[in-house]
């Protein structure tokens, strides 16, 4: 995995020297002695897949806020509208408005290239048109996530 990331990089003018690390360090490096250039971590979301459960990572004052860890306030433009966006998302239910305070944080995210974001697999999940509600996302459980709302179309043959 080392290498493929590193190759990759590469072909984008970026140099890898990896040094992997136990668990224990890694967090050190991160939270208290910021002892690294750049990490590769996997953050996930939770299940169901919701905008809210990586406040701590958007939110310029989240112990996961791994480019600029521990600020008491934000300290650029572009943090302070995420910190403005994600709290706008998770105290609102209409939908429309998730999607679009989400859509402009994930923007300014890639904008200003916190993260360097790494290939995912393209799948695809075959299901029975007998089922309604069905919304798939690229996270697991791509089809189970919202679980409780799906539905058999009434008339379909088991």
């Amino acid at each position: 995995m080392l290498n493929f990331v590193q190759a990759d990089l590469q072909k984008v003018g970026i140099k890898v020297i990896p040094t992997p690390l136990d668990f224990n360090t890694l967090i050190t490096n991160l939270r208290q002695d910021f002892q690294y250039d750049a990490m590769l971590l996997g953050l996930q979301s939770g299940v169901p897949p919701d905008p809210g459960m990586g406040q701590n990572v958007y939110r310029s004052s989240g112990l996961t806020h791994y480019w600029n860890i521990k600020q008491p306030k934000p300290e650029t433009p572009e943090e302070a509208e995420i910190d403005r966006l994600i709290s706008q998302n998770v105290t609102t239910v209409d939908m429309a408005e998730r999607h679009r305070t989400y859509d402009r944080l994930q923007t300014i995210m890639n904008d200003q290239c916190w993260f360097v974001w790494l290939p995912t697999q393209i799948q695809k999940m075959p299901v029975r048109d007998k089922f309604g509600n069905l919304h798939p996302v690229v996270i697991p459980h791509r089809l189970l996530w919202n679980i409780e709302e799906v539905f058999v179309r009434s008339g379909s043959p088991a």
